[in-house]
């Protein structure tokens, strides 16, 4: 039998402190960077997501010698890995779970290749176990398609300061996430790289090295506050306090400021972090392209669905690509709660619910940890709520569960 675990509605206090995990996407980039830089500064605040702890652990394996890496799950470290590999040139196999192994990394391979790069794929084309048999990499002009991943792109400009040549990077069909693109370009430049993103879809980097030292802080996570936005929004008698979040974040998933205005919650800051209260006043539609925020989809279309709104949702070609299929996934379970969805696969989302949720509910995470955590506020308008595989928010959130047993749910895990 899978595990499970049954979250029970209690009151929640009037006001309500969470202190946020810190940002995994931040943590990663920077554990790269510092290994291109020759470990030349410090990272505080590092995250204990399991996305973060692969990403160290493999990274101190190949430093060891290892000739086989195992990313487990992460499809994070995967991406960034691939490029590193690829620029050092030494023999190594790059591997991880039966999960990853249905995860597109042709876009990052087939440039990687078109710059030199040996790489072959060991198993099912397109996707990894990926084996890395030398080559030497060179810069000039390059193009990727940008349709699946923004990480793509990121690891490609991770390693460009090291290139023998400056590199000018070409997006092409671009669909992917920019301000996480914008988000690698800043880290790059405050480690000391020369990076420029020009109006054309193009990214100049100088293959002038990195040139930093001292420490960076690692910012709590804007994607671990989404399920914070949707208690706010189904529960609009308690004040949250997001402890330490930045209003000015580059952060793509600040956007939820945004976005859960329409559902009713306003946004107040202070040098501590940000306060979140509902006025219980929504939008009876929402419009909104996720093309640059996809993780947050799923949390804004719970939220909605059972807030009685009606959604007309765009930019959701990348969800088919994450830790399962988001699309699919999301009308599966939604249905099961009685909301209609249509509109067309992978693109856009249809939607509309006007009876109330049942009391009780299960909930199939599908092993996507933004599953859990976009379905688990559905208990404050339940009585009851079951999450199948409820381990998954480790992958980004180890400290979710901790966290709604400290503002009073019940949590009884089983089996």
């Amino acid at each position: 039998m899978m595990n499970r675990l049954i979250l029970t509605y209690r009151p929640i206090p009037s006001e309500v402190s969470i202190q946020l995990p810190y940002s995994k996407s931040i943590s990663n980039r920077l554990l790269m960077l510092r290994m291109l830089a020759g470990n030349t500064f410090e990272i505080e605040h590092l995250s204990d997501a399991d996305d973060t702890r692969i990403m160290e652990e493999a990274i101190r394996n190949y430093e060891q010698g290892f000739d086989v890496i195992d990313v487990d799950e992460a499809g994070t470290a995967a991406r960034f890995l691939t490029a590193y590999f690829a620029l050092k040139a030494k023999p190594v196999i790059l591997t991880g779970s039966s999960s990853l192994f249905k995860r597109p990394i042709s876009p990052l391979v087939d440039t990687l290749r078109s710059m030199g790069a040996m790489i072959e794929y060991l198993n099912t084309p397109e996707c990894l176990p990926l084996q890395f048999k030398g080559g030497r990499l060179h810069g000039g002009d390059i193009r990727i398609n940008a349709d699946i991943s923004s990480q793509f792109v990121s690891a490609l400009l991770m390693i460009a300061p090291l290139l023998p040549q400056s590199l000018n990077l070409q997006l092409v069909n671009q669909e992917v996430s920019m301000p996480y693109i914008d988000l690698t370009i800043h880290m790059m430049n405050v480690c000391g790289a020369r990076v420029t993103r020009l109006q054309n879809n193009s990214i100049q980097v100088d293959n002038s090295g990195y040139n930093f030292s001292g420490v960076i802080s690692v910012e709590p996570d804007w994607s671990a506050a989404a399920p914070w936005f949707a208690m706010s929004a189904l529960q609009p008698y308690t004040s949250f306090f997001l402890q330490g979040l930045d209003i000015d974040s580059l952060q793509a998933d600040r956007s939820l400021i945004n976005v859960f205005k329409l559902m009713g919650v306003s946004v107040s800051a202070s040098t501590e972090g940000i306060f979140l209260k509902s006025s219980g006043a929504t939008v009876q539609e929402i419009q909104f392209d996720f093309r640059n925020c996809p993780d947050i989809a799923q949390s804004v279309i719970v939220t909605a669905s059972a807030l009685g709104i009606r959604g007309m949702l765009t930019g959701l070609n990348t969800l088919q690509f994450k830790e399962t299929d988001r699309y699919m996934a999301l009308k599966e379970q939604l249905s099961r709660l009685g909301v209609s969805c249509t509109g067309k696969p992978h693109e856009e989302l249809i939607f509309g619910h006007h009876a109330p949720f049942p009391p009780s509910a299960t909930i199939f995470t599908y092993h996507d940890h933004r599953m859990a955590l976009a379905f688990a506020p559905l208990v404050c308008i339940m009585d009851s709520l079951t999450i199948i595989e409820p381990q998954v928010v480790n992958k980004s959130y180890p400290s979710f569960w901790k966290h709604l047993e400290q503002i009073g749910l019940s949590l009884e895990y089983f089996d």
